[in-house]
């Protein structure tokens, strides 16, 4: 589905004069970037009352080697972050990852698709996951992989995608010194997605789809939090050249416990994600999905969470983009009768000087309206960033 419309969406069209060239080697193109930044935090513990503010400074080195074969295709990435707090270094975070993914063309119609991945993260303090007493934030690392095919005949596509993830969590410090365990959040998630869609004509087609997955958590007895559930969708995709962009499904969403006290979820499903182009100086972003995720919040086996976006990328010249958007989010945690709505507005500008540098200034509102006292905040954020690329 994501044809030619691309170079027509604001920020993913060509600037042949501010675009990077990257390094070309016979079948390769590599393509380094390092991205550095300084804002300002007003809430760096996401909390209520202590309401400390700091700088935080950002660097974030990251290589791309993508292949340029006349079939098949090999992507690799390898990404690191790092957030310093200077008010104080335990609120720092540092996380990396490493991707891949392949495409193997076996017949014009007929493609294999196979990728990994290492992500070494680490939650900041305040996280709704991050015990009160952690004197840092929580690292993790996940470990995953998937495998899949498509076959296309004439007008319809068929599809199926098997993918599994491990979640491996270290141990955190307390405020008072102890050890604070975190292995019974150690787990494996699976999920199979089978996808059937049928072109109605160019640029617009209709597709249904059916994604299993099952959960298996380390924790046991009354903490048990293993479950599987389902989630069917049906909608359209849409390609229509210079017009509209992307995917609108909805469908049903379930989630069974394997432990009877646990409160299994039955609700509807969506999924959106819709690129826009009225003009040629105007991408309008639009964003919906929910899902059941896991939680960690005490009393709670699973949350779930509905996400909405709308952002506006606006060409204001050649090579300075302006991007104001607004975003809601609602997490629902069952069993605990606590529901979190968040409410975040943000602005953005980004300039291009030329392909080898970009600058960018950034302003965010963030609002958390909680019904268990004690957790709502506000925060701003405001800064700046630096973005240098070959």
């Amino acid at each position: 589905m994501l044809g030619k419309f691309s170079e027509y969406r604001v920020r993913m069209r060509p600037r042949p004069e501010y675009d990077a060239q990257g390094m070309r080697f016979p079948g390769w193109l590599i393509m380094p970037t390092l991205t550095s930044g300084l804002y300002y935090d007003s809430n760096i513990y996401q909390e209520q009352n202590n309401m400390q503010g700091s700088l935080v400074g950002l660097i974030s080195p990251a290589i791309a080697v993508n292949s340029d074969f006349s079939r098949h295709s090999l992507n690799l990435y390898l990404s690191a972050r790092e957030r310093y707090v200077f008010e104080d270094a335990n609120a720092s975070t540092l996380s990396g990852r490493a991707l891949a993914d392949g495409r193997v063309d076996v017949l014009n119609d007929l493609a294999l698709n196979l990728g990994g991945r290492i992500e070494l993260n680490q939650d900041e303090l305040g996280d709704n996951d991050v015990p009160l007493t952690s004197k840092t934030g929580v690292r993790y690392n996940v470990y995953g992989g998937y495998a899949g095919a498509s076959k296309t005949f004439n007008r319809v596509t068929v599809g199926a995608t098997g993918s599994i993830s491990h979640y491996d969590y270290h141990d955190v410090e307390s405020v008072d010194g102890d050890v604070l365990d975190q292995d019974n959040r150690d787990g494996y998630r699976y999920d199979l997605i089978a996808k059937v869609s049928y072109a109605y004509f160019p640029g617009l087609s209709f597709y249904g789809s059916a994604e299993f997955n099952e959960r298996n958590w380390r924790d046991t007895g009354s903490s048990n939090r293993d479950s599987n559930g389902i989630e069917l969708l049906a909608g359209m995709e849409f390609d229509m050249r210079g017009t509209i962009h992307g995917s609108a499904g909805v469908g049903y969403l379930s989630q069974d416990y394997e432990l009877e006290t646990r409160q299994d979820i039955q609700t509807f499903a969506y999924n959106v994600e819709l690129q826009w182009t009225p003009t040629a100086l105007v991408t309008v972003n639009i964003i919906g999905l929910q899902s059941i995720e896991e939680s960690y919040v005490f009393g709670s086996a699973g949350q779930l969470e509905s996400y909405a976006e709308i952002a506006v990328d606006y060409e204001f010249l050649r090579n300075w983009i302006f991007s104001p958007a607004f975003i809601y989010s609602r997490e629902d945690y069952l069993g605990v009768n606590r529901v979190d709505n968040r409410y975040r507005a943000l602005v953005k500008t980004d300039y291009f000087v030329n392909r080898y540098m970009k600058l960018g200034a950034a302003y965010e509102y963030e609002r958390l309206s909680s019904d268990r006292p004690g957790v709502s905040y506000d925060r701003h954020l405001l800064g700046v960033n630096f973005n240098a690329e070959y």
